[in-house]
């Protein structure tokens, strides 16, 4: 976890609020066109929904840049790197398929009429560049250095990890909101308090991560992609055994790491003088 100074605890408001006028505003279009009041082709509306998923990525880099300069922006960027213990990589790729392949077991042996079709699986040559375009257009790079790289610290500041694990969860998950109305999304899929829940559960990973990879953004990138893909080649959420199937899952797995970890800072025997060199501490001294 990195260390933020309590004068930095209003800056996440402004993040908030940015993002979300960003992202929604780029997503209006799509929303009208899926709701029938407006005609737009599909490729303007891809261009705009791509544009609308950088929102966190572009308003933390803003914010950074305004009032760090360019020195913030350089220590936001190194964020974005190989230096952590690659044993954090276990976790990262075995959450992700166990709960997706384990939702759609489920939905086999019980709800086998709704099994759904697993494309990818039928073409593995597509799955490389399935892989690419998750990371790069499905999320990963474009949120991750907003919602772990600037908000989370700033928000851990001043609660512990449990309670802004659930408050960045319960935001991220309503960032999504405009996506309910768009048919070509997933969320529009699934019911939004089952999407809030998963969200919010899969936000204590992203902080147990964070926290013990010194707030490592690749290592947030990788775990969303790994997630986001493990949903594309085993979409158990396509009914509700499966998608509740996959929530009690990771609920058990949750609360096994806070169990662990603990709930301050979900990382064993933190010390609070022992902080990356990379921190936003250091980059309140650039001045």
């Amino acid at each position: 976890m990195l260390k933020v100074n309590k004068t930095d605890n209003l800056d996440i408001i402004w993040f908030i609020t940015f993002t979300f006028i960003w992202s929604w505003l780029f997503w209006l279009p799509s929303v009208l066109s899926s709701l029938g009041l407006i005609e737009i082709d599909q490729i303007t509306l891809t261009i705009f929904s791509v544009i609308a998923v950088f929102g966190p990525t572009i308003i933390a880099f803003l914010l950074t840049g305004i009032k760090e300069g360019k020195k913030g922006i350089k220590i936001l960027l190194k964020r974005f790197n190989l230096n952590f213990n690659k044993k954090w990589l276990i976790p990262i790729f075995i959450v992700g398929p166990l709960i997706s392949s384990f939702g759609l077991l489920c939905i086999f042996l019980f709800e086998p009429g709704l099994f759904p079709d697993l494309q990818y699986l039928k073409a593995p040559v597509s799955i490389p560049f399935v892989i690419l375009y998750i990371f790069f257009l499905g999320g990963p790079f474009q949120e991750e250095f907003g919602w772990r790289g600037y908000a989370l610290d700033r928000i851990q500041s001043k609660y512990n990890a449990v309670v802004s694990s659930l408050l960045l969860g319960i935001i991220h998950s309503l960032w999504h909101l405009p996506l309910i109305f768009i048919t070509t999304s997933i969320q529009s899929q699934i019911p939004f308090i089952e999407f809030l829940l998963m969200t919010t559960l899969l936000t204590f990973f992203y902080t147990w991560l964070h926290n013990n990879t010194n707030g490592n953004v690749l290592i947030a990138m990788i775990f969303h992609l790994m997630g986001n893909l493990s949903s594309a080649l085993f979409p158990y959420y396509v009914t509700i055994l499966g998608r509740w199937t996959g929530f009690f899952l990771l609920l058990i797995i949750t609360i096994i790491i806070v169990k662990i970890y603990g709930p301050k800072k979900l990382v064993k025997n933190w010390n609070e003088n022992i902080m990356n060199k990379n921190t936003i501490t250091d980059i309140n001294r650039l001045d």
